[in-house]
């Protein structure tokens, strides 16, 4: 199949080389090449990992969060929401996180007829 080298170690190794080649591009080309860069870097698919501890807590925490930044937000612009997260099945007992505010838990229970948990 062939050998593996990490990026790491392959920048190490040919440091000097890769430096010269780069300073050897005109701006433009510069640019152009640092673009395709991030655009790589953008696009790369973020790999999660199943630990589910690890998971709930930064799921946890991410929530905390957001419920204080739609506080603060609604609080600032006068505007009313909800949210609603689910992660996995229902087979999973995943725990929902939900945010009302008081208008929109009014609607959710008057014009949806749901009663929020």
């Amino acid at each position: 199949i062939g050998d593996r080298i990490k990026l790491t170690q392959f920048v190490a190794q040919n440091k000097d080389d890769l430096q010269v080649a780069y300073k050897n591009l005109t701006p433009t080309q510069q640019e152009a090449y640092n673009t395709e860069v991030q655009v790589a870097q953008d696009m790369k698919v973020i790999v999660v990992h199943s630990n589910p501890k690890a998971v709930s807590h930064i799921v946890s925490a991410t929530f905390a969060n957001m419920d204080w930044e739609w506080t603060a937000l609604c609080a600032q612009t006068g505007l009313e929401g909800f949210y609603i997260a689910v992660q996995g099945t229902v087979e999973d007992l995943s725990e929902p996180k939900i945010f009302f505010t008081p208008k929109a838990e009014n609607v959710m229970q008057t014009v949806l007829d749901i009663e929020p948990w």
